[in-house]
């Protein structure tokens, strides 16, 4: 009867063990195979996040002008001949503009602008001299640059001017060149308008 009892006792704990295996086991399994899926998805999502960001950045760069890389500016060749309201010939513009007076920069976009100038002067006979290069939009003068030379310079001196102004939709800015004591003379100017508000332009 003792032995019936200790082989029955026997059975039960080796099947007890055997489910506990058998759980453990299934939980082990159930394990990986949730580990597996999360790694499958992980590297889905991966790979489509991956080629959104390949494909935005291949759409940008064959959206964008290959001028100035979608920046708004305007520049403009050096100028030999200035008169008191500066005339400009040629020029390499993206979303700006001249106009048919060659005088005018028109402006198609609202903000800030980084208005750069490089000026080679010298004084007549020799002698010294100084002068003003200023932009104005009609009777608003918006920057301004003070120019002057020494007896001590010989030849034409260069100088370069920035200055950050503000520029409305619609508006024409112009360039002026004034020497009160006629004593200056502008041997060759450079001129160059930024946006600083990105590719985006404010109406």
């Amino acid at each position: 009867m003792e032995v019936e009892v200790q082989v029955e006792k026997e059975v039960y704990v080796t099947l007890e063990t055997h489910r506990r295996w058998r759980s453990w086991r299934l939980a082990v399994v159930l394990f990986i195979q949730n580990m597996l899926i999360v790694g499958c998805l992980s590297l889905t999502f991966y790979c489509f996040w991956t080629e959104q960001i390949r494909e935005t950045a291949i759409a940008n760069q064959e959206n964008t002008p290959k001028n100035g890389m979608g920046e708004i500016y305007i520049h403009f060749d050096p100028i030999t001949d200035i008169a008191e309201k500066v005339n400009f010939m040629a020029f390499d513009a993206n979303n700006m503009n001249l106009s048919s007076s060659k005088s005018e920069i028109q402006i198609f976009c609202n903000g800030t602008y980084m208005l750069y100038v490089e000026v080679y002067s010298e004084g007549l006979d020799g002698g010294p001299g100084d002068g003003t290069l200023a932009l104005k939009v009609g009777d608003r003068e918006l920057a301004s640059f003070t120019v002057n030379v020494t007896v001590k310079d010989k030849g034409c001196k260069d100088s370069v001017h920035h200055q950050i102004v503000y520029l409305r939709n619609g508006e024409n800015g112009v360039l002026y060149f004034t020497s009160n004591k006629n004593n200056l003379k502008v041997c060759k100017l450079t001129l160059g308008l930024h946006y600083l508000l990105g590719n985006h332009c404010q109406h």
